[in-house]
């Protein structure tokens, strides 16, 4: 087993003699500071679950395209991000998804888009199998983890985080703005 850093957040690896992480995805945390220059002053805003009723697998592949995200994520497409210009790229073992803000006037926050060259841009980068991190506009930082719990059950933990001084109640409600709906019970 071993433990690796990268960009301040721990990783276990159970196969001591897999590659490094940094190895395994070298453009991350160089990626990761150019969209935050302030990533070492985050910290956690809030924590979100979801059980899905899904292999995690399939809550991956979903996650892994953003056709759907006009109608099951309507806040994220019309208040966040501009879905026109949504891209996905594979980069070696790392998925990237970037696109640009909505028209700041149609934004469900605000921003401050002066804050860094990146500040008004959304990206992420989903390390295979089960990680990654999202740059939302305007410097704040959201993780997902998949955590298989059956064949047809996974648990999502998204994790938020901010400079200190946005790590306010309105910020604190944010993510439930963006949070899945509830899995129907089967």
């Amino acid at each position: 087993m071993r433990v690796e850093t990268l960009c301040g957040f721990q990783f276990v690896n159970l196969d001591a003699a897999a590659a490094p992480i940094g190895e395994c995805f070298p453009e991350v945390a160089a990626g990761l500071r150019e969209y935050l220059p302030h990533l070492d002053r985050l910290q956690p805003v809030e924590w979100v679950t979801a059980e899905e009723r899904c292999n995690w697998k399939v809550s991956v592949e979903n996650y892994s395209e953003c056709y759907h995200c006009g109608v099951a994520h309507p806040s994220f497409t019309r208040g966040v991000i501009d879905p026109r210009r949504y891209d996905i790229r594979a980069d070696g073992r790392c998925l990237r998804h970037t696109t640009t803000a909505v028209d700041r006037a149609a934004m469900s926050y605000a921003i401050d888009a002066s804050d860094s060259e990146h500040a008004a841009d959304y990206s992420s980068w989903f390390l295979w199998p089960a990680f990654s991190f999202q740059v939302y506009p305007g410097g704040m930082l959201n993780t997902y983890h998949w955590r298989p719990l059956a064949v047809d059950r996974t648990e999502v933990v998204r994790g938020w985080y901010a400079p200190a001084a946005r790590a306010t109640k309105r910020w604190r409600r944010w993510p439930s703005w963006t949070a899945p709906p509830p899995s129907p019970k089967m």
